[in-house]
């Protein structure tokens, strides 16, 4: 195989500027059916790149983002920049549906703080997805969640939210509402398994770039997710249409506000930031995680770094022995972060850990998937330093994704 050197490659060549309106408008157009069938799991069908970046459905037809319920006192950019946001989220109140419009059906997903349902919803006849909140997780994050999906309903790529449901309370109880229950866009998701064992090159490039950009509308509004990961995107074969999904942990990019670093993200897609206790973090945590889910699908694994236990000990010691201690050192000094912070969690001394090459993990089953350019992004992306990973609106136009130029 023909040495898979790295492309010193300007990340703001202007030639791919294009990109990102054809995408925009290819996942904004609609598609006439809300109801799609899943491939089957027995097909041999390959995920091309016209199996990837179609439209999704007419979502105002069955009340989805017809429902966006406005800001009563002021707007979400002037919050932020106030670093004031609590007080516009905390003080709104999503629309109210109740629960027995709709007939519940099968489980689609199940988690420690919610169940996600199959619904039918009586008074439209559509198929809702219902996430029910168990009890005892049922606080203001869940209001912050809806407060999060009501502000993105026109951003391309996001499930979008009708409503919610509250939690039955005595007559006399006096407190804030408990919110049980939020109403979604029901979309059929092609299993990750199936999806990455399936995909070739130019579907990963339009996976992918769907992904970024979204993110990139999300973050242009002083939002991250914070949770991005393979269970999180919904990705239908039929409408073509990735959904980001799971906001449950997503915030404000609020200048100089301090973030939990633990409980935030699942363990395989952490970036340094939160093993490091880098409570100052911006948008670029879910960089990291785009490039975890990147390095998954170049090289055909279920997770890229993924350790023998979930501990964060275990994780930390993969990435360091994935893309060594020297710029895990050097990012280190350059934030002023403690030494002993890195050194606490690594199993050796850190100088004994030397950077994999990316050669040692390329297969006769992956091959066909691996380009200079797709190695180069992903380095860019699992860069240990947050200030040197590309935005999502830079990451668009990087050099991967040049055959898109020409695919709609």
């Amino acid at each position: 195989m023909a040495s898979l050197h790295i492309l010193n490659i300007r990340r703001n060549s202007s030639s791919y500027e294009t990109l990102l309106d054809s995408d925009r408008q290819s996942v904004r157009s609609l598609e006439s059916s809300v109801r799609a069938s899943c491939v089957s799991s027995d097909s041999e069908q390959t995920l091309h790149a016209d199996s990837v970046g179609r439209s999704r459905p007419d979502l105002k037809r069955i009340g989805f983002g017809s429902q966006y319920v406005p800001l009563a006192g002021g707007n979400l950019a002037a919050g932020i920049r106030s670093g004031n946001t609590d007080s516009l989220w905390k003080s709104w109140i999503p629309p109210v549906l109740k629960e027995a419009r709709f007939v519940f059906g099968d489980t689609l997903a199940s988690g420690p703080s919610a169940n996600v349902y199959k619904a039918l919803d009586r008074v439209s006849g559509e198929t809702v997805a219902i996430k029910l909140v168990r009890k005892g997780k049922r606080d203001a994050r869940v209001l912050r969640e809806m407060f999060i999906l009501n502000e993105l309903h026109e951003v391309p790529g996001v499930v979008g939210f009708a409503g919610a449901f509250q939690e039955p309370e005595p007559k006399l109880f006096a407190g804030p509402a408990k919110w049980s229950g939020l109403v979604l866009e029901y979309s059929e998701r092609l299993p990750w398994s199936y999806l990455n064992a399936q995909i070739d090159l130019a579907g990963i490039q339009r996976y992918v770039h769907q992904l970024l950009s979204s993110l990139s509308h999300v973050h242009s509004m002083g939002i991250m997710h914070r949770d991005i990961k393979p269970q999180a995107l919904l990705y239908n074969p039929t409408t073509r249409m990735l959904l980001i999904t799971d906001w449950g942990h997503a915030d404000f990019v609020v200048p100089g506000k301090r973030y939990p670093t633990q409980g935030v993200s699942s363990a395989h897609n952490m970036p340094p930031e939160y093993f490091l206790d880098v409570e100052h973090y911006t948008s670029s945590v879910d960089l990291w995680a785009v490039g975890c889910v990147l390095g998954s699908l170049l090289f055909r694994t279920s997770t890229f770094f993924k350790g023998e236990t979930p501990e964060v000990q275990e994780q930390f010691n993969v990435i360091v022995r994935t893309l060594g201690g020297v710029d895990l050192v050097a990012y280190c000094k350059r934030a002023s972060i403690p030494a002993f912070k890195a050194e606490r969690l690594l199993y050796d001394p850190i100088d004994t850990y030397h950077r994999q090459a990316w050669q040692d993990r390329v297969t006769p089953l992956n091959q066909s998937r691996i380009t200079p350019e797709g190695l180069d992004l992903l380095n860019q992306l699992l860069c240990y330093d947050p200030d040197l990973r590309p935005t999502a609106a830079e990451a668009l136009r990087h050099p991967f994704f040049g055959s898109l130029s020409t695919a709609n």
